[in-house]
């Protein structure tokens, strides 16, 4: 189909979506968070993720380049769509480069405009390799949304978006949540002691991390500050939720920190699926039995913590059974739904979580790069991705 010009009908409208993309500034805040609320995650548990009072919070926590475009209506009211990109400096194939993640992608509206917006954000996406330098990011998709999924993995869906970003399959993973259903006593873990981690510690887990995250497909530069960033600029982020694993020879084998993101982002509840209503029910009931936190009802938010900063010396399934005891025994009294923290495909610290009461959440995670770039094989194993930033 072409206009009275002789052009492609659908030329006008990808030039007239690039012509509404924009980047954000301050005075969309309000909008913004708006978008967010309108557009929740769908799932058996549908959750809309809150990012106020300020949404730029997130972004201003970490080093690199961020950015969020945003999609405006025709007559300037409410958002249509919006996507950030981040960049920052990381690991592939073990060489120091540029990675992103691709993140907080909404849309909303008629067909017509959630049809168009994908090629504006092409558009941004093409521009930001050409600006930055970086060509190869992250993103991940829930599992059970399914219009997504179709999006941008069936072939047809391919054809038809040619010339957009390719989505690779990197791995697939579950974001697990330990619910706090009832109160542990500390395990033992012969040959192995776990604890706070102090000043003196930061040394050797910097090293630690450093050297896992060099060998890890979207590493981060753990050998260029960024730990000593994060206890300085995430909010409540400390050594005082630190842990460390030692063996009986004082060498370091694990270490995870526990992080409060609620400052920055939160996760409120919009319905429970089907599924859902009777777990909700027969958890509500344990927790009065044991005393701890019930989950929350509708329009109420998760209290939780997430796992971040882990790293386990030759993917020792035991050390990291002893850093998630730890850290559980250490929260049970703080009035928590669960810690959150992702495991992967074939991930052989799986088998750290027998004896916990969990709920796994399946995401798929995808490396994306421009649609001229041919299918790059990316290390094998566990990725540097940090779930709390998603």
């Amino acid at each position: 189909m072409s206009d009275r010009t002789g052009r492609p009908a659908h030329v006008d409208v990808v030039a007239q979506a690039i012509a509404r993309l924009r980047p954000a500034t301050a005075a969309d805040n309000a909008r913004i968070l708006d978008l967010m609320s309108d557009v929740p995650m769908e799932g058996n548990l549908v959750v809309a993720t809150e990012r106020g009072p300020d949404f730029f919070s997130l972004y201003g926590v970490q080093r690199g380049d961020n950015a969020l475009w945003i999609y405006d209506s025709e007559d300037g009211g409410q958002l249509k769509g919006m996507g950030g990109v981040l960049v920052r400096d990381g690991f592939l194939d073990e060489a120091a480069q540029k990675v992103g993640y691709l993140g907080d992608l909404r849309t909303r509206g008629f067909l017509r405009e959630r049809l168009a917006f994908p090629h504006a954000y092409a558009h941004l996406f093409n521009e930001t390799i050409a600006r930055t330098g970086c060509e190869q990011f992250l993103t991940g998709v829930l599992a059970d949304n399914a219009r997504a999924l179709r999006a941008l993995a069936s072939s047809s869906s391919k054809r038809k978006r040619a010339a957009q970003p390719h989505y690779h399959l990197l791995t697939t993973y579950d974001m697990v949540n330990v619910h706090f259903l009832r109160r542990r006593r500390p395990r033992r873990f012969p040959g192995l002691v776990t604890r706070t981690a102090t000043t003196a510690d930061l040394p050797a887990i910097t090293s630690l991390l450093a050297a896992d995250h060099r060998q890890r497909a979207f590493g981060w530069r753990f050998d260029d500050g960024e730990l000593e960033h994060r206890l300085a600029a995430w909010p409540g982020f400390t050594l005082e939720s630190t842990f460390v694993c030692h063996d009986d020879g004082g060498r370091l084998r694990g270490v995870t920190s526990t992080w409060d993101a609620s400052p920055v982002k939160r996760y409120r509840i919009m319905r429970y699926g089907a599924e859902m209503v009777w777990v909700k029910r027969a958890m509500s009931v344990a927790a009065r039995v044991m005393g701890t936190a019930p989950l929350p009802d509708v329009g109420a938010a998760f209290r939780y913590r997430y796992l971040t900063n882990t790293s386990v010396l030759d993917d020792d399934a035991t050390v990291f059974a002893a850093l998630l005891d730890f850290a559980y025994v250490a929260h049970q009294n703080d009035g928590l739904h669960f810690l959150a923290f992702p495991l992967y495909d074939g991930d052989p610290l799986r088998a750290s979580t027998k004896g916990f009461f969990m709920r796994m959440v399946p995401f798929h995670l995808y490396a994306v790069t421009s649609s001229t770039r041919a299918r790059v094989d990316w290390q094998r194993g566990r990725p540097g991705f940090e779930m709390a930033l998603a």
